[in-house]
């Protein structure tokens, strides 16, 4: 398991852009490489084949040709249950940051959990977006995309897959962010099975907000589809959203 971004293909660099020229066409969406070279511990590279992705949470999906030694397996740690995760709880980060690693043995990095169910918006084009990861201390750089994030047990939480930056350059601020292991297994068959991962929606916009004389901030639809399952409901503009499938709804990512 990867992140989608990993295995993207790069669109060419354009040339600098003077002043009177056009503005460049939008870049379309690039799919993903269809074989990678992967490094391992040992030293060595395989070759993977790309089977699924799922570029709407930035994840992706590899099959490893050959096993060591003529064998087909290759070691492996069993995905965890992240939802048991605590604020506090220690957590260990593995990956490559700034390809220090040119023997592929990955970097190590231990830190806690700072947060749980946290929302990252995408990067456009409905990519990226991070609807359910992990908040961690531990440090993630550039090239820790793709890497595992474990608990004390040894299993597989989460993929580091993005930091926040602000005014630091690319480098950690002590906030980092993991796709948790039960939002990856939502689309883990879709992508095994070689599919593009679909994400579904309620097809409306709601918004947080202050209604007028009232103190507290509350989610409030703000525009829906005539004909999506929320309209035919009866969801229409200036409703309130307070529960949804047994959980309470207080703010507008949840």
């Amino acid at each position: 398991v990867a992140n989608f971004h990993d295995v993207q293909k790069r669109g060419k660099k354009t040339k600098p852009r003077l002043e009177g020229q056009p503005k460049p066409k939008s870049t379309k969406f690039n799919p993903a490489n269809k074989v990678m070279k992967i490094g391992l511990p040992d030293g060595k590279l395989y070759r993977a084949d790309v089977l699924g992705i799922d570029p709407g949470s930035d994840l992706a999906i590899l099959l490893l040709r050959d096993g060591r030694d003529g064998k087909k397996t290759f070691p492996y740690s069993p995905l965890g249950d992240s939802d048991k995760l605590l604020v506090g709880e220690t957590v260990f980060a593995m990956g490559n940051p700034f390809l220090l690693a040119t023997d592929f043995k990955p970097t190590l990095t231990w830190g806690i959990v700072s947060g749980t169910h946290r929302y990252q918006p995408g990067a456009g084009n409905r990519m990226l977006v991070y609807p359910d990861c992990i908040q961690v201390d531990a440090p993630v750089n550039p090239g820790n995309s793709g890497g595992p994030l474990f608990n004390e047990k040894g299993e597989v939480v989460g993929i580091n897959g993005r930091i926040t930056i602000r005014d630091r350059g690319r480098v950690n601020t002590g906030v980092g962010f993991a796709i948790a292991s039960n939002q990856i297994r939502n689309f883990l068959g879709d992508m095994m099975a070689g599919r593009h991962a679909e994400h579904g929606t309620l097809d409306l916009n709601g918004w947080y907000m202050k209604s007028p004389g009232e103190s507290e901030a509350k989610v409030i639809v703000q525009s829906t589809f005539a004909d999506s399952r929320a309209s035919k409901l009866g969801l229409t503009i200036g409703d309130q959203l307070t529960w949804f499938n047994n959980d309470k709804v207080t703010s507008r990512s949840e």
